[in-house]
């Protein structure tokens, strides 16, 4: 039996221990800062002081989370604690519509509020990073709640429509698939097709580069064959499975046993799930079955087409949880909603062994997610600046080549780069009209110093490209700092013994 005030109680306490979860999660001393992080935060403080992304700046982040980011920045001031903390108030967001999803779906109130739970108890945290992935898959979400089964009218039709375009604009592939997932509910709902609307977003006059850097630049360079991004999805479960080690208690060794343990459920889940219904053995098929089927194999075929990874997985597990308990008759049936209980107590189990003991160890402290500028601003954007003479006395702009580039310029860049994600050709993720903005940059700006990430510094003065040609020709080696190789512009200092 369902007390009244049930529900409410338990999306209080969702709320109340995901926070106390999350705050964790993101905090400094748990989750170092990733390239992925300050590329989204160095973007967005870019929007944040007026430059045009796509005109004044390379970046393949859609719009809506960069300027929606930017205006968070202008109010919080520009910082990586104040995403974070964004992130948090998003992922309690993301857990607040899971909760009313499967509460809707009719899963009885304490298993949609474990349901609910799992995402930002055992999913997220393990690589709990600030994304546009997230902002995604927000919107999305919100769009499903709008479109309740049998009843979808044509205004909530139209502001789905419009949420799963907002979920684009935050990610281009995570919007398409609501849409589609949308356009099945729809189609399983009765409401018109023309009911769906479409915007189109132009920024002054920098349309043109987005519709390169969002669609021509990804479709050309992004999975080029052998590069960064090309990632086999077969050959990635048979490396996960070789390279997986026992410790499970950290993000880098148990993403990759949680990856490959609930990507396998996907196909299984599309494949197996309906047939264990008791009206499949009868012979009958509802509209409800084909949509969380259609919706669980597009979700698997999205995983394999980008990449098989934990960020990505974690992005569709709220969706293929959604799907496996809508398709369950909670009353009538025994098997299904049995299996899922079992497959939620499992993943629960995870939380419940792995943050009592990270809080033994660190008890939580909501002030610690603020932590991070202050620990990066004293151990290392300052070490590298002050590592290269005259720098922070001359204000200098430095380029630094790697992939992470954009914890420099967050911090320091008194000249801001076109770009901050950079891998040397081999690693076939930049095209060459990247490499030939750099060289300029470097020349317009008269640049002094070039960092270069030492693992990859014979690359980028080896292997051709506009960059190498620049290097060989207008720099010099000047030390090995532990940030990487110091190149210096010829003409400045004397010359190294």
């Amino acid at each position: 039996m369902i007390r009244p005030r049930e529900p409410a109680l338990l999306g209080a306490l969702l709320l109340a221990a995901s926070f106390l979860i999350l705050e964790t999660a993101l905090s400094a001393g748990y989750f170092p800062v990733q390239a992925d992080e300050t590329t989204l935060a160095w973007a967005a403080k870019q929007v944040s002081l007026g430059r045009v992304p796509y005109a004044d700046f390379f970046t393949i982040i859609p719009p809506l989370t960069l300027y929606g980011v930017g205006t968070f920045f202008k109010a919080a001031g520009a910082s990586l604690g104040a995403l974070r903390l964004l992130t948090l108030a998003w992922i309690l967001l993301i857990a607040l519509a899971q909760y009313g999803l499967l509460l809707r779906s009719a899963v009885p109130p304490r298993w949609a509020f474990l349901g609910a739970l799992s995402f930002p108890s055992a999913f997220f945290p393990f690589w709990p990073l600030p994304s546009h992935h997230w902002f995604a898959l927000g919107f999305g979400l919100l769009a499903l709640f709008l479109c309740r089964e049998g009843d979808v009218s044509r205004r909530r039709a139209v502001a789905a429509g419009a949420l799963c375009g907002l979920s684009g604009l935050c990610l281009q592939t995570d919007g398409a698939l609501f849409s589609a997932l949308l356009s099945m509910r729809l189609l399983t709902s009765g409401a018109p097709g023309r009911d769906r609307r479409r915007g189109l977003l132009a920024l002054s006059g920098a349309l043109r580069w987005a519709w390169f850097d969002l669609v021509e630049w990804p479709a050309r360079f992004y999975k080029q064959p052998g590069g960064f991004n090309d990632v086999n999805p077969f050959e990635f479960m048979e490396r996960t499975v070789r390279t997986a080690v026992p410790d499970v208690w950290t993000p880098s060794s148990a993403a990759p046993l949680l990856t490959l343990a609930v990507a396998m459920a996907f196909p299984l889940l599309a494949l197996v799930w309906p047939a264990l219904a008791p009206e499949w053995r009868q012979g009958v098929l509802t509209s409800r079955w084909a949509y969380s089927s259609a919706a669980l194999a597009l979700t698997f075929a999205l995983f394999l087409k980008g990449r098989p990874d934990w960020t990505h997985l974690v992005f569709l597990s709220p969706i293929l949880l959604l799907f496996a308990a809508a398709a369950v008759d909670w009353k009538e049936e025994r098997l299904r909603p049995l299996l899922l209980k079992a497959w939620l107590c499992a993943v629960l189990a995870v939380g419940l062994l792995r943050w009592p003991l990270a809080w033994v160890s660190a008890p939580p402290n909501a002030l610690d997610v603020w932590a991070v500028d202050g620990m990066l601003k004293k151990y290392s954007v300052p070490a590298l600046v002050d590592a290269l003479p005259g720098v922070r006395e001359g204000n200098l702009p430095v380029l630094y080549l790697a992939r992470d580039g954009s914890t420099l310029y967050f911090y320091w860049a008194p000249v801001a780069p076109p770009m901050d994600w950079v891998l040397p050709p081999s690693a076939r993720y930049n095209s060459p009209w990247e490499y030939e903005v750099l060289a300029a940059f470097a020349r317009e700006h008269r640049v002094r110093y070039i960092v270069l990430r030492r693992e990859e510094a014979a690359s980028f003065r080896e292997e051709p490209s506009p960059v190498a040609t620049l290097l060989a020709e207008e720099y010099r080696f000047l030390s090995d700092t532990p940030y990487g190789v110091v190149l210096e512009r010829n003409g400045h200092g004397p010359s190294p013994p």
